[in-house]
């Protein structure tokens, strides 16, 4: 079973849900009322087939969110059929460099997304190998210089916020840089099994390149090395659990971004000078909708406070179905009967105030300016 998958069924397991193991699926299913939720991999029942549709396409969401006043980087779509190197300098003749370049269908962890491509002939180059495996490309301006965060939303709440940082090391003023990165992966995998090694791919070697260093180099003592753009943890970078402090402004603006897009549950990446300061006005931009976010990213709480998200998730699926979930705790649980107690004479107190409140309402008896 996936790790995030275990995180949703551990949940369920803690409220004393329904829940059938699905060999099918390797995941599991929770049966309330007459619905059965599945939860495989990352996927959710949280989201629509529609909205994962929609979503799959880089490019058109982008072009949503730009029509709906949301900061989006510049980009431009490139299909395979039409790629040559004329064609790509017309297209790009607009995007200032460096650009990013990815695949416009949706992929996780950050697979095979590009950042940092300094000019014409290095991007030719790596669209002509992104090219033998996908049909549509998306070039973008890239936005260094920001601080990047995910910021995971749910029914038009924010349920928690986690600062992301691309691949580093620290100099000690003995070992190359490669020896640190070696040092590095060691402790990653130590610390947890979200984060997975920093390797020297393009982007390291490109930061390498502009910090005018070699992996043979050896760095001064607190010297920091930086060896990426993309934040991804499986792609070498790094994720810290922080307080959800968050401007009104920016507040309205991720949840204007689940509301254009229809999306029950997100995570937004946006790159930013600050969550506290609005983004509009200080040159932060959305970079992608994750309709299939992993959790285990706020639940572990790297670096800071772990985040119960699923617990609040899965109880979302409690108060849909209250009757159905009651009856199952008095059939399969003999000795819940004190939280069944108060579960009945919470709803019925619940129940009894809305009922009086509307027939004062209608009668006059209450004064609503």
């Amino acid at each position: 079973m996936d790790p995030n998958t275990q995180a949703y069924y551990r949940s369920a397991l803690k409220l004393k849900m329904p829940v059938v193991l699905n060999k099918h699926v390797d995941g599991f299913n929770v049966q309330l009322g007459k619905r059965n939720y599945y939860f495989f991999s990352t996927m959710t029942p949280f989201n629509s087939a529609a909205n994962l549709y929609l979503v799959n396409s880089k490019y058109a969401t982008n072009s949503i969110l730009k029509e709906a006043n949301i900061p989006v980087p510049e980009g431009k779509f490139l299909l395979a059929s039409k790629f040559n190197y004329e064609t790509l300098v017309e297209l790009t003749s607009t995007l200032k460099f460096p650009t990013v370049v990815k695949p416009n269908s949706w992929t996780h962890s950050g697979l095979d997304v590009i950042c940092g491509i300094p000019n014409i002939h290095v991007l030719f180059n790596k669209c002509e190998m992104l090219f033998k495996d996908y049909d549509e490309l998306i070039i973008e301006e890239y936005h260094g210089n920001l601080h990047d965060y995910r910021v995971l939303v749910f029914r038009n709440k924010i349920l928690d916020v986690v600062a992301r940082f691309p691949a580093k090391v620290i100099g000690n003023g003995e070992d190359t840089i490669e020896e640190l990165v070696n040092q590095e992966n060691t402790l990653r995998l130590e610390k947890s099994n979200i984060l997975l090694p920093i390797e020297f791919d393009f982007e390291a070697d490109m930061n390498l390149l502009n910090q005018g260093l070699t992996k043979e180099s050896v760095p001064e003592i607190g010297k920091e090395i930086a060896l990426g753009y993309t934040c991804n943890a499986s792609r070498g970078g790094s994720v810290k659990a922080i307080p959800k402090e968050i401007c009104k402004e920016n507040e309205e603006l991720f949840l204007k971004f689940a509301r254009v897009l229809d999306l029950e549950f997100v995570g937004i990446d946006v790159c930013c000078k600050s969550l506290m300061e609005p983004i509009t006005s200080t040159g932060g931009v959305f970079i992608e909708a994750n309709v299939v976010p992993s959790v285990r990213i706020h639940e572990d709480g790297l670096g800071g406070e772990k985040k119960g998200v699923t617990l609040e998730l899965m109880k979302t699926l409690v108060y849909r179905h209250p009757f159905s979930y009651l009856f199952n705790l008095i059939t399969r649980n003999k000795n819940y009967y004190s939280l069944i107690i108060h579960f009945i004479i919470l709803t019925s107190t619940i129940a009894f105030s809305i009922f009086f409140l509307l027939r004062f309402i209608k009668n006059g008896a209450l004064w609503i300016p």
